[in-house]
């Protein structure tokens, strides 16, 4: 999606991922409504209900889904072979059926995908009967103004569409980049021309800036060429350019992105073409509660647009209430740090939370069984706070919550410096002990003792070996800084 709420789809060729470590079972519900594509569009907007889910077995993936609403309603099922190693296969097939009102079809697809060392290819072909009906095309009340932009796509040609095959073959190497073509095919019911994509692609690092170029040549529609750059500037910030030429136009795009820390960041950026001029920005948050975002654009022609979302999610388990930015799957865990906001909770695969202003965050999903650590991270706490671990391991099977509480405790130290009654610094090496006789330190450095917490308050005694004790006398603060490591004071022995 452009910044001018143009649509462009581009087709990438990914090498195989290993499905099995998602975990065994995974499912998905989605309550919704249709949303149009573009201003121009005259849709219905009923109430649409979904569900999937997926389970791996083996090497095997079983997937399926179904999709209801008062005037569409699909059912799609497919299974996924994956053979893992230095030479990788994939092979998936699928089918679906829908039926509107007026129409009804099936619609069936398969994938390949091979791996060998530095070469990918790949080949996926679809078949659709002339009846088959889309969401998109059963709750359309007209026919939308098309853009010439969106008539030339692709991607979206699909009404009528009886076969689609795609051929993509790639090479890749740490010193020369990676070179890629594809080859798209459609066929279509009708009396419809079938049409024929090209498209070569070619990336590779220059030193520190990573140059993209892509060719497109289709038979039904101009040539396309696309040339990117990106340039980081320091570990956080990154500029990137783009250019695209299509249709007889040049589009330039310039953006600055900067993220200070993990938990935020923001972009800005301009856009020019031979008709209009953009300037775009946008920013992201993360909180204890949610992740925020915002975004928005203004152009020369006195349009704007801005976009504003949130997301996050709640649980509440073990008498404690916690929150995470992510959504919770069906295995998750609470961490409380009672009274301490701001520590950073992370899992392996399931991002950083944050303890909210009741000490508790909730880890959004953990591996299932198999260990995983869980770990704190205190760098925004007081230094004068000390947790009692700052991580921990569990495992745990499918649809389990774990809750665990940290102890915090609050740290006071005091730095004295000792002197004797001749205004000497008290030797290295003697002993500081209370009125039951406990050790509470030994001298070090020039008269230097640090105490903490409980020893701050009692009557203590300097020991010296072949003399008699002495009493410390000195004043406490009245303030301790929770961001100092500790306090300073002087002390005198009588």
């Amino acid at each position: 999606m452009q910044n001018d709420g143009r649509t462009q789809r581009f087709q990438v060729t990914t090498s195989p991922l290993d499905k099995n470590a998602r975990g065994e079972m995974n499912y998905q519900l989605a309550l919704g409504t249709y949303r149009d594509r573009s201003s121009s569009s005259d849709s219905d907007k009923p109430l649409i209900a979904s569900a999937e889910g997926d389970i791996s077995i083996g090497q095997a993936q079983f997937a399926g889904g179904a999709l209801f609403s008062s005037p569409y309603q699909a059912a799609s099922s497919r299974v996924n072979l994956y053979w893992l190693g230095d030479r990788s296969v994939t092979v998936g097939l699928g089918m679906s059926g829908a039926r509107s009102r007026e129409d009804q079809g099936l619609q069936v697809d398969t994938s390949l995908g091979l791996a060998l060392g530095s070469i990918s290819l790949g080949l996926s072909t679809l078949m659709r009967s002339a009846q088959y009906p889309t969401l998109e095309s059963t709750l359309q009340r007209s026919e939308p103004e098309s853009s010439p932009d969106e008539e030339q796509n692709w991607q979206v040609q699909d009404v009528g569409i009886s076969t689609s095959t795609s051929l993509s073959l790639s090479w890749a190497d740490a010193a020369w980049g990676r070179l890629g073509y594809s080859l798209g095919f459609n066929q279509f019911h009708g009396d419809k021309e079938a049409t024929l994509l090209h498209t070569l692609s070619y990336g590779r690092k220059f030193g520190n800036v990573t140059m993209n170029l892509s060719f497109q040549a289709a038979s039904d529609r101009d040539n396309r060429l696309f040339l990117s750059a990106s340039l980081p500037l320091g570990r956080r910030a990154s500029l990137s350019s783009q250019m695209q030429r299509y249709q007889g136009e040049n589009n330039y795009t310039t953006t600055f992105s900067h993220n200070p820390s993990d938990l935020w960041g923001y972009s800005v950026g301009a856009s020019h073409n031979q008709s209009q001029s953009r300037l775009n920005g946008s920013m992201r948050a993360t909180t204890a509660y949610s992740q925020l975002s915002a975004n928005g654009t203004l152009g020369n022609d006195n349009s704007r647009s801005m976009m504003f979302s949130a997301s996050g999610a709640a649980a509440y388990a073990g008498g404690m209430f916690a929150t995470s930015p992510y959504a919770l799957s069906d295995t998750f865990g609470i961490v409380s740090v009672p009274g301490q906001s701001g520590v950073r909770v992370s899992a392996m695969g399931s991002g950083t939370t944050i303890t909210n202003h009741f000490g508790n965050a909730a880890i959004p999903s953990m591996p299932v069984n198999k260990k995983t650590t869980i770990q704190l991270n205190t760098k925004n706490l007081p230094l004068n706070i000390r947790l009692s671990t700052t991580s921990f391991d569990v495992a745990v099977s499918r649809g389990t919550v774990i809750t665990r509480e940290i102890k915090a405790a609050v740290i006071k130290q005091l730095l004295l410096t000792i002197k004797m009654v001749n205004g000497q610094p008290a030797p290295a090496g003697a002993s500081v002990l209370d009125q039951q006789g406990v050790l509470a330190g030994v001298i070090m450095g020039q008269g230097n003792l640090m105490l903490s917490n409980e020893q701050i308050d009692k009557s203590l005694f300097l020991r010296i070996p072949n003399q008699s004790d002495c009493r410390l006398r000195f004043k406490v603060p009245d303030y301790f800084d929770p961001n100092a490591l500790y306090e300073e004071a002087d002390a005198e022995c009588h």
